[in-house]
């Protein structure tokens, strides 16, 4: 109506046509002259749906409702949102009988670290002004992509630019800070202290056993643990005894020590893996992640020309870029629609119980430890 308003200023256009039917009639009457497109079906996309008015996507349900050839219509919106299925009649859109769901989350869900890899090393290659040792939009390499060898190749590449710490890589990062390595000291202490016991808190302390070490300190504020019966298992370093307790306290111990001091950023949250862990499948937080990273990689190697091969980000700066990453994400919840405000509401207060929680010195609940935010 703007359109032919515009273009008819002073009066009515000679034929006024509803949206919908103009564009066919613009197909039928000028497109499929062309012998090209004589049996061709058009496919109308529109994206962000759930950015529409009710009224808007009332009018593009009514469109779907009654699709044919020769206009198709197909919409996308996020996995959440809230839409309507009204048409202009009474009748609803309704799935099967008028469209069918095609949730990309799961088509792409188990190969995400594949495609992630692919379109980072695309967009690292572009910050660089490289020519890319291998096409992606080349339909030719399709199968290629395929292959077991490539994609091994696309994350070992990716990895090597985004190294990731396993947990014991974490646990030595974490002892070589002595502030960390103090706070370890004092919790043995004060869980002797709080068992009444005499014990010298180094005879539980010792650097070549860090997870034995570190379990030790939160084990001491536990009820039903003797410290003369821990030292015993300590000394022997009883396996059967102490893996299990590693294995379901380790991460949020290391949590609990982190968490301590506001100005020391946590490894454990750096590193390719832990970004596709952290973005959930979303591939914007993933590229937000990678892109603070080189940020904070190009910050400190000041380099006119830098080839991909000299690109590792290290620990310290990716865990850094991850600490900026998640607060910027937190703080622009608001912005993102009516609900923004009340959703960082509940966002901060769920992050304030489990932070509760995980000041527990004994660390007893492993599903509420394992948590950070």
């Amino acid at each position: 109506k703007l359109s032919d308003w515009i273009n008819f200023p002073e009066g009515n256009p000679p034929i006024y046509f509803e949206a919908k039917n103009k564009w066919i009639y613009f197909i039928n009457s000028v497109i499929k002259k062309i012998d090209t497109f004589e049996n061709t079906i058009f496919h109308i996309f529109i994206d962000e749906f759930e950015n529409l008015t009710t009224k808007q996507q009332i009018i593009i349900n009514t469109w779907i409702k009654h699709s044919e050839n020769p206009l198709i219509f197909h919409i996308a919106y996020k996995k959440h949102a809230i839409i309507t299925t009204k048409t202009l009649g009474s009748e609803h859109i309704v799935d099967v009988n008028d469209y069918r769901i095609i949730d990309l989350e799961k088509i792409y869900e188990e190969d995400f670290s594949i495609l992630s890899s692919e379109i980072v090393l695309s967009k690292i290659n572009t910050f660089l002004n490289l020519e890319s040792n291998f096409d992606l939009s080349n339909k030719e390499n399709i199968n290629d992509r395929k292959e077991d060898k490539y994609q091994e190749m696309i994350q070992s590449k990716v990895k090597t630019i985004f190294p990731t710490l396993s947990l014991e890589e974490v646990l030595v990062h974490l002892f070589n800070d002595e502030a960390l390595v103090n706070k370890i000291k004092e919790q043995i202490k004060s869980g002797l202290k709080l068992k009444n016991s005499k014990l010298d808190f180094n005879n539980f302390f010792d650097t070549n056993f860090k997870q034995e070490t570190i379990i030790n300190s939160i084990l001491l504020h536990r009820e039903k643990i003797k410290p003369d019966e821990l030292l015993a298992k300590f000394i022997i370093k009883d396996e059967k005894y102490y893996k299990p307790l590693i294995n379901n306290n380790l991460l949020g111990t290391i949590l609990y020590f982190y968490s301590i001091f506001q100005n020391k950023n946590c490894p454990y949250f750096a590193g390719f893996d832990r970004f596709i862990l952290l973005a959930q499948s979303n591939i914007r937080y993933l590229l937000e992640l990678c892109y603070q990273s080189i940020v904070e990689f190009e910050n400190t190697n000041l380099k006119d020309q830098l080839t991909i091969e000299q690109i590792s980000v290290n620990i310290n700066l990716q865990s850094k870029a991850t600490k900026y990453s998640c607060k910027t994400q937190l703080e622009k919840i608001p912005g993102l629609g009516s609900y923004g405000k009340d959703l960082q509401k509940i966002a901060v207060r769920l992050g304030k119980i489990f932070i509760l929680s995980q000041k527990r010195k004994s660390q007893s609940i492993a599903e509420i430890t394992h948590f950070s935010l």
